[in-house]
């Protein structure tokens, strides 16, 4: 059973460490196309699930610093042996190369805003009047955070948006496929945004391989 990370555009070489139980990676390449793997004698275990995410997370990331672009595979992805992962790769080429060409030089970087709790009255007021200033902070607070969005997306390549239920309070959840040469720009920007609305709680990380923009793959 192979066991694959990611497939990669001009790899230069693997990295150091090993894959999934210790076992060495391996790498097959068609057509400037090459799959990174390691082989295994059987699936995860519920006790060993956890550690075997974070370790095929850590191949992936080791992939971003020796290759111009990465389309990472989400984990679990199995195929029967060197043949079908051949099979796979043929099939799709043309497909491969256009995401090389989307996210080539580029990462992710993930964003999430929620708005605080917001503070007792210190003065009775009428519900009317309570209704109408929740309503206009609500307004402010999203219309800032519009702002934000609109900023950061402007440096961003290609933008993901959060799907699912948004968690209580939750204004934006989004991941942006940013060029490496704007890290810097999306972190000043959102740095100056924490720093002018304190009523907001900002959570902006990465960066990370590119997996809310490709298609789940082999």
């Amino acid at each position: 059973m192979i066991h694959v990370y990611a497939f990669a555009e001009e790899l230069d070489e693997l990295p150091e460490s090993a894959g999934l139980d210790g076992a060495p990676l391996e790498r097959r390449s068609v057509d400037g196309v090459t799959a990174v793997f390691s082989r295994r004698a059987a699936p995860s275990s519920q006790e060993s699930l956890r550690d075997d995410a974070l370790a095929h997370g850590a191949v992936v990331d080791a992939l971003m610093e020796r290759a111009t672009a990465v389309l990472p595979v989400r984990f679990g992805e199995v195929v029967a042996d060197e043949a079908a992962l051949d099979a796979s790769v043929e099939a799709r080429v043309a497909t491969f190369r256009r995401a090389f060409e989307d996210v080539r030089d580029c990462v992710e970087l993930a964003l999430r805003v929620w708005a605080a709790a917001a503070p007792e009255a210190e003065t009775p007021v009428t519900g009317a009047d309570y209704l109408g200033a929740r309503a206009a902070e609500e307004s402010q607070r999203r219309a800032a955070v519009d702002s934000l969005d609109r900023d950061v997306s402007s440096l961003a390549r290609a933008v993901s948006l959060r799907g699912g239920t948004a968690a209580p309070g939750e204004l934006l959840g989004a991941a942006y496929l940013v060029p490496r040469r704007r890290l810097d720009d999306a972190r000043r920007v959102v740095q100056a945004f924490a720093d002018a609305h304190e009523g907001l709680t900002v959570v902006f990380t990465g960066p990370w391989p590119p997996f809310s923009f490709v298609e789940e793959p082999a």
